[in-house]
């Protein structure tokens, strides 16, 4: 595995996945360990982890929605680069490290 720097990582102009989040934050230049089980955000974090691993993560207003929509969401956002990746169970085990704030 290449060892890449955050300046490396910078994000384009670009369409990204995203990943919602529920009781959880993640900011800039924090290497924050996710546990991932509803389908939406796995094929998310599957679609990045095929391309460029960059991912947008934004948490949730209510955690209690199973599917949340737009307006469920904060307007505040991390843009992150998945590090790794473990499927268990099921379930993803992934570690992201927040690059930059996106709204």
């Amino acid at each position: 595995m290449a060892i890449v720097s955050v300046e490396e990582q910078k994000p384009n102009s670009g369409e990204f996945p995203v990943i919602t989040l529920r009781d959880a934050v993640v900011f800039p230049q924090v290497l924050t360990p996710l546990t991932i089980g509803r389908p939406r955000v796995k094929a998310a974090v599957d679609t990045a982890w095929s391309s460029d691993k960059l991912v947008i993560v934004v948490s949730q207003k209510n955690p209690r929605i199973e599917t949340p929509e737009p307006s469920d969401l904060y307007k505040v956002g991390t843009v992150c680069v998945i590090r790794r990746l473990w499927k268990v169970d099921g379930d993803y085990h992934c570690a992201v490290e927040g690059i930059t704030r996106v709204y």
